[in-house]
């Protein structure tokens, strides 16, 4: 659980909370877990598309799916 927290750490914006060092073989370790955070990322993106879709213009909903992935 602990390498999964640090991959969404690495390589989201989440808040999650950990304050320890972080030692490179930990982030090594981490590694196996950055796929399943890029899926986490690619779903709330998708969602997002999906939903605002659906009453927004393509080009307002294409500039707040980037909003939100710089957010992520």
């Amino acid at each position: 659980m602990k390498r999964l927290i640090l991959a969404f750490e690495f390589l989201t914006s989440f808040p999650i909370g950990r304050k320890e060092t972080i030692e490179p073989h930990e982030l090594g370790r981490s590694m196996a877990y950055f796929p399943f955070v890029g899926l986490v990322q690619g779903a709330i993106l998708v969602i997002a598309d999906s939903i605002l879709g659906l009453a927004l213009p393509i080009e307002l909903t294409s500039v707040l799916i980037l909003g939100i992935l710089i957010l992520t």
